[in-house]
């Protein structure tokens, strides 16, 4: 189905950056770790990649997806919507700890931001979907969750972090949009 795939791709990517940020919060004690640019930037991207495999795992496949009943796809999109905010929140609680280099705070504190946004966002989307009527939440997806401005300020504020490490030469992918 279609709006699994798209939701399930967005969610890797938000959650795989939330909870690698979060690790790497925990895994350097949680602020003032003192890490050089290079190094905040090739931890997140392991954590990254092993979060986005375990993610990828946990979702259902396409298979799975495509013998859904409408009750199933509603619950399944709920039950999405529920964990995404509850990762997000756990992760980005975690990363307004983390102390990253004095030249990538201000990405890094908007990032913060933008994901807590992001994170208040899915929950009210996961409660409104409650209300919507099974042959309906396809819709409701497709036109509320996955617009544009759902996801533009985390979108943006991750790219922000990304072009920090391009700028400095660092090879890392944090997969800020999923790819079409």
């Amino acid at each position: 189905m279609k709006v699994l795939r798209t939701l399930k791709l967005r969610w890797l990517a938000l959650a795989g950056l939330g909870l690698a940020l979060a690790a790497l919060a925990n895994a350097c004690g949680g602020g003032g770790s003192g890490l050089s640019a290079e190094e905040y930037f090739q931890k997140l991207q392991a954590i990254v990649d092993e979060t986005v495999q375990k993610e990828t795992a946990a979702v259902p496949s396409e298979e799975e997806a495509a013998n859904f009943t409408l009750d199933e796809q509603k619950q399944t999109g709920i039950e999405f919507l529920t964990s995404l905010a509850s990762i997000n929140e756990e992760a980005i609680g975690g990363v307004e700890d983390l102390n990253p280099p004095d030249d990538i705070q201000d990405a890094h504190d908007d990032l913060v931001a933008a994901g807590k946004e992001l994170t208040s966002t899915f929950g009210d989307f996961a409660d409104q979907a409650q209300d919507i009527a099974p042959e309906d939440i396809e819709e409701f997806f497709n036109t509320q969750v996955f617009g544009a401005s759902t996801f533009a300020g985390f979108d943006e504020a991750c790219s922000a972090v990304q072009d920090i490490a391009d700028d400095k030469g660092i090879d890392v992918d944090l997969s800020c949009e999923p790819e079409e």
